[in-house]
């Protein structure tokens, strides 16, 4: 038996126990299940710190429902619908891609088209650019669970990544809504790695204050990939 299902049969009779059992499992599982990377140069400190200590990416006061999810996406749960969990994007590969392409891909895979505008989280309420026009983002919600945004516009009111770019990521539980970047419980990277959705859930206590931004740079182009502006058969 495995310690996510030793957890779940003994949660009701002693749910202390059962907490730390699932602590257990999410540090053993995030050690366990990385994804082959290959190479990895020191230019990349945040994916050299995924291949050699995957379980310390995580800031150490992310909940429970974050740690649920790695757990459950690192198993490859069998969810009630017969999907693995998360499956349609583990080996999901947006590199080389246009919007049109990913399109098509994900609405083979039966993942539901939302189409939606980019908003402020902090009142979900729609950006606008300067002109006032708002920013258009799809969503697509595959019924295993996983997630792929695309913002085929980019995002110009970004700093960082103001070009056409696209995400994977998972929410918990496999059917539940996607409305605000809460219901966003982690991001899936290229790899097919779990890794966290935002700067608050890294672990930056071990990285010293010179290698920060090069770390945080780093994650974040592993967490985004950016799209091609016209699709190839367009060239």
């Amino acid at each position: 038996m495995t310690w996510v299902l030793l957890a779940a049969s003994i949660r009701s009779m002693n749910p202390t126990l059962a907490k730390y059992l699932q602590l257990f499992s999410f540090i053993s599982l995030a050690a366990c299940s990385i994804a082959p990377l290959g190479p990895v140069s020191s230019s990349h400190p945040f994916l050299k710190a995924l291949k050699s200590s995957p379980s310390q990416i995580w800031a150490a006061q992310v909940n429970e429902k974050l740690k649920q999810t790695v757990t459950d996406f690192n198993a490859h749960r069998a969810l009630e619908n017969g999907a693995e969990y998360g499956k349609s994007i583990r080996t999901l590969e947006l590199q080389g891609k246009c919007a049109a392409d990913l399109d098509q891909e994900l609405s083979q895979m039966s993942c539901k088209r939302v189409n939606d505008v980019l908003k402020e989280p902090k009142h979900n309420q729609p950006l606008r650019t300067q002109d006032g026009k708002t920013i258009p983002m799809i969503s697509y919600l595959c019924p295993d669970g996983g997630v792929v945004r695309v913002k085929p516009s980019g995002d110009p009111m970004s700093r960082f990544r103001p070009q056409p770019h696209a995400s994977k990521s998972l929410r918990y539980p496999y059917d539940s809504t996607f409305e605000t970047f809460d219901d966003e419980i982690v991001k899936v990277d290229n790899h097919g790695n779990a890794i966290p959705k935002w700067v608050k859930d890294l672990n930056l206590n071990e990285i010293s204050t010179d290698q920060k931004s090069a770390y945080i740079e780093d994650w974040a182009n592993d967490a985004h990939t950016d799209l091609l502006v016209r699709c190839k058969n367009e060239e």
